[in-house]
């Protein structure tokens, strides 16, 4: 039962600093490129789709060194499905 509760805790601990990280990168893009309101939900989507805490902090990394919002979507793109990349 414990383990249990730790592996819950630990997975909550997880989703919140994943949720942070999404949550700078719509803010960072937002002072960089600003953007329609929709655009802006669209990226929040896009990035909520990324699990790995690596790529969301190099993901962070190519927005604020990237020169254009065209080159931070290039950035973006291999991070997502298949499917959703090719919009």
């Amino acid at each position: 039962m414990q383990k249990a509760k730790n592996y819950m805790v630990r997975r909550a601990e997880i989703c919140a600093i994943l949720s942070a990280q999404r949550q700078t990168l719509s803010r960072l893009l937002a002072k960089r490129f600003p953007v329609e309101r929709e655009e802006s939900k669209t990226f929040a989507a896009y990035f909520a789709q990324i699990s790995d805490f690596d790529a969301l902090v190099d993901l962070i990394d190519h927005l604020l060194i990237a020169p254009t919002l065209t080159a931070f979507e290039e950035a973006l793109k291999p991070l997502l499905p298949k499917d959703e990349a090719q919009e």
